[in-house]
């Protein structure tokens, strides 16, 4: 292109031999290369903290269910003594509850 003196618009850039482009090439796509590797590895990072954080969570439900499992078998006892006097529908809505935790302990593991 030229402009209106009718002189060329690139200006006196520098001018580079085919080896040297070729090397610029070769260390842009060598960094290129890296910069998309560590992103990967980036990415891969998050997944494994993910997975981690589901493992805890895990791990803290079956704590939380064993606990409750373990608090309900030693309240069963004190609640039989008070529902001797109202009948056996009470006895048996807790066992029917240590049943049901069981259950879900057992889905959990």
């Amino acid at each position: 292109m030229r402009n209106e003196k009718g002189r060329s618009k690139r200006g006196k850039g520098e001018s580079f031999t085919l080896q040297q482009l070729q090397v610029a090439r070769e260390e842009y796509d060598e960094e290129a290369t890296l910069c998309v590797f560590r992103l990967k590895s980036l990415k891969q990072g998050r997944a494994r903290s993910l997975l981690t954080q589901a493992a805890r969570h895990h791990a803290a439900q079956l704590t939380f269910f064993r606990k409750g499992l373990k608090s309900l078998e030693a309240v069963e006892p004190h609640v039989r003594l008070v529902t001797e006097e109202e009948g056996d529908e009470s006895v048996r809505r807790v066992q029917m509850m240590r049943k049901v935790m069981r259950v879900v302990m057992q889905g959990l593991a």
